[in-house]
């Protein structure tokens, strides 16, 4: 089998495959001499969420293969996990383009490989890496970032984190206050989430204004053994406009953000499970967006959650 792994770098938008990127080789592995991508005609390249991302690749294939099949992994957050192709995408012999498999040694390769992105996957940066296997043959870097409405910022890994998609850890709200799409907190992919004494607690909250919003502050709410109180935080961590990724305040109505949230984890705390109640409201003291997550304090030395 023939294996290349691409790097990618990229995704800004225009609206199909044009000129090739400018791509950066993976290892010793070889080296594509062509890389498009649909949309994206300079780096960072943007990834839409509901939608497909079409890649287009030339290289010659160093040695014969009867089979070729694609492998992609995302690094996002530090966490690195691979990405699922549905089947028929993920066999690359159905994907070339003026020639078929078995491919002969030599042989000039013309490949499409279709990503889906899914509705679901959170507002990150990411790289992502692509590999054509047997062995592997040849490979390419890209970077993402953030277009200005439902786009997945990323810095391409050809992998995409399923792992991250799902890790949503976040619930509603009482008194129907608009929830938050989606509540990923580094170290935790299922409550409780260990909030660690000594440390910061760091999450990235994605949701979508439902009106003109000029400023924002974040306002925690704690509820441990049957008592509420609230969690204050340092000053310029409860300024929600300082900490958004990929635009800033004041936001359009339906305009789609993502909130970089730190909670500091006092030396003090007791070790009890709690529930963090976080709340994101205007200039008016009406919630934006608000979400609910049970969580534990835990020692310092104990692994986060996995």
């Amino acid at each position: 089998m023939l294996r290349y792994a691409v790097l990618l770098v990229a995704l800004v938008a225009s609206a199909s495959l044009t000129e090739g990127l400018e791509t950066r080789a993976c290892g010793s592995v070889v080296h594509p001499s062509r890389v498009q991508i649909s949309g994206c005609t300079e780096m960072p390249c943007n990834l839409i969420r509901g939608s497909d991302v079409s890649m287009e690749l030339d290289f010659v294939s160093p040695r014969a293969s009867a089979t070729l099949h694609y492998e992609v992994i995302a690094t996002a957050l530090g966490i690195t996990a691979a990405y699922e192709l549905p089947a028929d995408r993920a066999n690359a012999c159905n994907w070339l383009s003026g020639s078929a498999c078995p491919i002969s040694q030599n042989e000039d390769i013309t490949a499409t490989l279709s990503m889906p992105v899914l509705p679901i996957y959170p507002l990150v940066s990411l790289q992502i890496q692509h590999c054509n296997c047997s062995s592997k043959v040849l490979s390419v870097d890209v970077p993402f970032t953030q277009p200005p409405v439902k786009m997945i910022r990323a810095l391409l890994l050809i992998a995409l984190v399923p792992a991250l998609a799902y890790a949503n850890v976040g619930r509603a709200c009482t008194g129907g206050r608009p929830q938050a799409t989606n509540v990923m907190i580094e170290g935790c992919t299922a409550p409780p989430c260990d909030l660690v004494r000594g440390q910061n607690v760091i999450a990235y909250i994605d949701f979508t204004t439902d009106r003109f919003v000029a400023e924002m502050t974040t306002i925690p709410t704690a509820t441990a053994l049957g008592v509420t109180a609230p969690y204050p935080l340092p000053g310029e961590f409860a300024e929600t406009c300082r900490w958004l990724e990929g635009t800033s305040c004041p936001l359009s109505p339906n305009e789609d953000v993502t909130y970089r949230l730190t909670i500091p984890v006092l030396s003090i705390y007791p070790l009890v499970s709690l529930s963090i109640e976080i709340d994101i409201v205007d200039e008016a003291g009406d919630s934006v967006t608000c979400f609910m997550v049970d969580a534990q304090v835990v020692p310092a030395g104990r692994a986060l959650k996995n």
